[in-house]
């Protein structure tokens, strides 16, 4: 253990030195990419929440269909052809629907984004939200440190490689030099406030580095599978993934013209089976053999999807997380927990407390690095004091 930690902290240290400054960007800027659907209700409520509706009911969804498509053809000059293509709906009340709209004419065709108070069927908001280039700068930052790609991606991918080494390096650190001492351990586990400020930082840094670790590192290693190729591929023969073998939905309906089943109902059929949550809608089109897709979202990172016979109103089919092989659950889960979206609002939150820290620990780490310079700065200077004194000796004696 004694020579495992000698090796570690020379590592630790200069590693940390070399990549600090920027392991402390990419956590500053992966904390507020988190947290951007608070800030943006936050800046655009009217553009996230319905007008009031003096006790109004929600429109049910075949009214809002027909109801939004007519006020949206009333919008436009010449006659145009509109289809809701996908539908998010809520699980607060007050909230805007979001739907996503083809619209075609006589010259062209093309999609655009809606925000519509689900109590009249209109659209309050169109477009992306107005902090939209903000977050841009904030993941070009994330990902290349707003420099030129030839350049800031590199830095960041070395970087985050040179991180995971910092986490190891920094776990093999904490731990006790006597691992059966109690009172070691507990210093280990409880930061200390009491006993000075360089004390302070250093336990802060100790022991927040130990909690953090295990989320931290899950971060650093999914940003490796997304930057390195060589390292996905390695990955996906750990866990013997094979492209061929991935399993997709894939459910059809028989097309029957002049039916057409509730969309109401079906949903209601859905939230009976599933709970009040918030759901995407993903509508396939007149005469198409394609079902319905009714899918959780906000929850689980592979949500389960249940199929609609639109025609009938009868479920055909779900899919769910355990349809798919192990392997491909195993890389399903990994976009989701780099973006810290695995389950949903708890995962973000989660990974948001984390990431904070590790900007803490790389300030506190420059913090302590400073201490020990000025540290290392008097011990030479009274190294020198003490020669001179030395060499004065002998000269008064004679």
């Amino acid at each position: 253990m004694k020579a495992l930690k000698a090796i570690s902290r020379p590592l630790h240290r200069y590693l940390s030195w070399l990549t600090g400054i920027v392991v402390a960007i990419l956590c500053a800027t992966g904390a507020i990419l988190l947290v951007q659907p608070e800030v943006e209700r936050l800046l655009e409520p009217e553009r996230y929440y319905a007008p009031p509706h003096d006790g109004k009911q929600l429109l049910s969804l075949d009214e809002f269909i027909t109801t939004f498509e007519r006020n949206e053809r009333a919008t436009f000059d010449q006659p145009t052809n509109l289809l809701v293509s996908r539908l998010n709906i809520p699980k607060d009340p007050d909230r805007t629907w979001y739907a996503l709209v083809a619209a075609r004419d006589a010259k062209d065709s093309w999609t655009y984004m809606a925000y519509v108070d689900p109590y009249e069927g209109v659209a309050v908001a169109y477009g992306s939200s107005k902090t939209l280039d903000f977050f841009r700068t904030v993941r070009r930052l994330h990902t290349s440190l707003c420099l030129a790609p030839q350049i800031g991606r590199p830095i960041v991918r070395y970087s985050t490689l040179i991180f995971v080494f910092i986490l190891l390096t920094g776990l093999i650190r904490w731990l006790p030099a006597r691992l059966s001492n109690k009172k070691a351990w507990k210093s280990s586990l409880v930061p200390s406030v009491t006993k000075g400020y360089f004390r302070t930082i250093y336990d802060l840094h100790n022991v927040l580095g130990f909690y953090s670790a295990l989320v931290l590192l899950i971060l650093a290693l999914t940003g490796c599978w997304i930057a390195f190729p060589w390292f996905k591929t390695g990955f996906d023969k750990l866990i013997r993934y094979d492209p061929s073998e991935r399993y997709v939905a894939d459910f059809q309906v028989d097309v029957e013209e002049g039916k057409s089943a509730s969309l109401q109902g079906m949903l209601d059929a859905q939230r009976a089976r599933t709970g009040a949550r918030t759901y995407d809608v993903f509508f396939p089109g007149a005469r198409s053999r394609t079902p319905i897709c009714i899918r959780e979202s906000g929850g689980f990172y592979y949500p389960d999807a249940h199929y609609w016979n639109q025609y009938t109103g009868e479920l055909v089919g779900i899919d769910e997380y355990s349809n798919l092989p192990v392997a491909q659950r195993i890389r399903t889960s990994i976009m989701p927990l780099h973006r810290g979206v695995f389950w949903g609002s708890t995962t973000r939150y989660l990974f948001l407390i984390f990431c904070a820290i590790g900007v803490l620990l790389a300030v506190t780490g420059y913090l302590l690095t400073l201490k020990r310079w000025d540290f290392e700065e008097k011990a030479q200077q009274k190294a020198r004091e003490r020669e001179k004194s030395a060499d004065a000796e002998p000269r008064e004696s004679e």
